[in-house]
């Protein structure tokens, strides 16, 4: 029983020491967390978004907000380096000076090379010819690029109908590889079209056969 006593008047004594140095430890130091619904702030767990919407609701909207956003700038990114041909476009201040002191003579390059392309001419074969002719290489390269980036662009938006002959399917396989054009992405063309997978395999394999 004196044993208990000594060690009760110990832990008594360390007790006055530790508030005799620290007088501010009193019972009202401990702060509980001061919460209005309505307030702006969600006080975890003192509020949740049963008990208070208002607050605890606001960052899920608003993280929402910015997915939102990022998504639709990636959007307008994507269309603009690919699709956008406005005066700042991204191609025009990427792919260099006009090499064409005339809009005669780089139409008149870039309509051949167009043509040259439908009929599937061997891309060597097109340059030869405008390099014989007194074009440049330069005014070559300008003019193809401008007609590749046009026939990409329309090509993937007019993919041929449905058809029990698989001509058409072969001839646009043929014209969008002519322009670099992914067999993903005709693929994918041909299926929004309505092509059975099956057909579209089967025109890929005469193709290469």
């Amino acid at each position: 029983m004196r044993f208990l006593n000594i060690i009760y008047l110990v832990l008594l004594l360390v007790a006055l020491i530790i508030l005799v140095k620290n007088p501010n430890i009193t019972s009202s130091s401990v702060e509980i967390p001061q919460y209005k619904c309505g307030d702006g702030k969600c006080t975890i767990p003192l509020e949740d978004q049963v008990t208070c919407p208002e607050d605890c609701f606001k960052e899920e909207k608003d993280s929402s907000s910015y997915f939102i956003i990022a998504l639709a700038v990636i959007f307008l990114g994507i269309f603009y380096f690919n699709f956008y041909r406005g005066k700042i476009d991204f191609r025009s201040m990427t792919k260099g000076r006009n090499p064409f002191k005339k809009h005669d003579d780089y139409k008149q390059v870039y309509n051949y090379i167009d043509s040259a392309l439908k009929i599937h001419m061997d891309k060597k074969k097109i340059i030869n010819n405008l390099y014989h002719k007194g074009w440049s290489k330069k005014q070559i390269l300008y003019a193809s690029e401008d007609v590749r980036w046009n026939q990409r662009k329309v090509l993937l938006e007019t993919a041929p109908k449905v058809t029990p002959n698989l001509n058409p399917a072969e001839d646009y396989i043929l014209r969008c590889r002519s322009v670099n054009i992914d067999d993903k992405k005709i693929k994918k063309a041909l299926l929004d079209k309505g092509w059975k997978k099956s057909y579209i395999d089967k025109a890929f394999h005469n193709i290469s056969s």
